[in-house]
C-alpha cells in the first residue's frame, strides 16, 4: 500500500487489482485505457484494451461486474448518463455502445460510421456528445467533428465540425455550455450551438469548464470566459482537467510529468500543488477522490480532502 501526500496531508492511494469475471474473452487484456466516475460518485467505470468495461463500487470497495466485449478495439472513452442508469462507450471501431449500469448488458449499439474519441452526456441526459475522427466533408476531404446524439433513441441531432481531433469534451450545468478541446478550445452555447469563446492551446491537451459555465481550464491557464481574463497560469502539459460538481467547486489540473494542482472553481486561483500526478485520470464529481490507472492493470484511488488542503 503506497502512501502519497496531497500538499502535506498524507492520503492513501490504494491500488485495486482488476479481476476477471465469468465473461469469456477472445483476447484477455487488463490494460486500462480510460476511466469515468458516475455523477453520484458511487461507481467508477474503467475501459479496457480488450474492448470490455469493469465497474467498481466506491462504497463497498468491490468490483461489480465486467461486461462482455463491447468493441472490436480498446475502449476509447466512457460516460455515465447523469441518472447513472446507463453508460456509453466509444472506440476506434466506429461503434457507439450504450449499456445498462446494473447488468452491463448492451441496450443499444449504433454504427456511427466514424471512429469515436470521447463521449460526454449533457447535464439533463437528453443528449450525448461524441468526438469523432475519420469522416469526410462534402468535397471528400478528411473531417473531424462532434456528433450530438438525441438519447431518446440515439439518433443524430447535429454535427459540429472541429479544427482537428478532439481530445476531450466538457459540459457546464447552468448555463448549459459545451467545451470542445481540439487544436483550440472552443465553447458553445448548447441551446443555440453558437460558439461564444475560443482559446489556442498546446496540442493534444485536456480542458474543462466549471459547473456554472464561467471558468475554463486549459493549457494556457484558467480563464474567465465572459471577460477573456486569465486568472491563473498552469503547467503547459495537461493530461487531466476537471471541475467538481460541489458547492463551492474546485478543479484538478495537470499531468504525470508536471503533477496535479488544485484550483478554486469560483475564482480560478491556485489552492495547492498535489504531490501526485497521473495522465488521463478522472476526478469524482463529489470531489472526494481521483480515479487513475491509465495503461496499467490497477485502478488507483487518490483520496482528496479539500477542506484540509485549503487550510495549508
Amino acid at each position: 500500500m503506497a502512501v502519497l501526500c496531497v500538499g502535506i496531508i498524507p492520503v492513501v492511494a490504494k491500488p485495486v487489482k482488476i479481476p476477471y469475471v465469468s465473461v469469456p474473452l477472445a483476447t484477455p487484456d487488463t490494460s486500462i485505457t480510460c476511466e469515468s466516475v458516475s455523477d453520484d460518485s458511487n461507481t467508477v467505470a474503467v475501459g479496457l484494451k480488450d474492448g470490455t468495461v469493469a465497474l467498481y463500487d466506491t462504497t463497498s470497495k468491490h468490483w461489480l461486474l465486467r461486461t462482455a466485449r463491447l468493441h472490436d478495439d480498446g475502449i476509447q472513452s466512457i460516460a455515465f448518463k447523469p441518472d447513472t442508469s446507463t453508460f456509453a462507450t466509444t472506440s476506434t471501431d466506429t461503434a457507439l455502445v450504450v449499456c445498462d449500469t446494473h447488468t452491463g448488458a448492451i441496450k443499444q449499439k449504433i454504427d456511427a460510421g466514424v471512429a469515436g474519441l470521447y463521449v460526454a452526456y449533457s447535464p439533463d441526459g437528453k443528449y450525448l456528445a461524441e468526438a469523432t475522427t475519420g469522416g469526410e466533408d462534402a468535397t471528400g476531404l478528411p473531417q473531424q467533428s462532434v456528433i450530438i446524439w438525441d438519447t431518446a433513441n440515439y439518433t443524430k441531432k447535429q454535427e459540429i465540425v472541429t479544427d482537428g481531433p478532439a481530445t476531450n469534451l466538457s459540459f457546464s450545468d447552468s448555463p448549459e455550455r459545451l467545451l470542445i478541446s481540439a487544436a483550440d478550445v472552443n465553447i458553445y452555447d448548447f441551446a443555440t450551438r453558437k460558439r461564444i469563446w475560443t482559446q489556442e492551446i498546446a496540442p493534444q491537451s485536456y480542458a474543462s469548464i466549471s459547473p456554472d459555465g464561467k471558468i475554463a481550464a486549459c493549457s494556457t491557464g484558467l480563464w474567465r470566459i465572459s471577460t477573456n481574463k486569465r486568472l491563473s497560469d498552469v503547467g503547459s502539459q495537461c493530461n487531466m482537467s476537471a471541475f467538481t460538481r460541489t458547492t463551492p467547486s474546485f478543479a484538478i489540473y495537470g499531468s504525470e510529468e508536471d503533477g496535479w494542482s488544485m484550483f478554486d472553481g469560483a475564482t480560478g486561483k491556485e489552492i495547492a500543488e498535489l504531490d501526485a500526478g497521473e495522465n488521463y485520470a478522472c476526478l469524482a464529481p463529489n470531489g472526494k477522490f481521483i480515479a487513475a490507472g491509465y495503461n496499467t492493470g490497477e485502478l488507483t484511488i487518490y483520496k482528496i480532502d479539500a477542506g484540509n488542503i485549503k487550510k495549508q
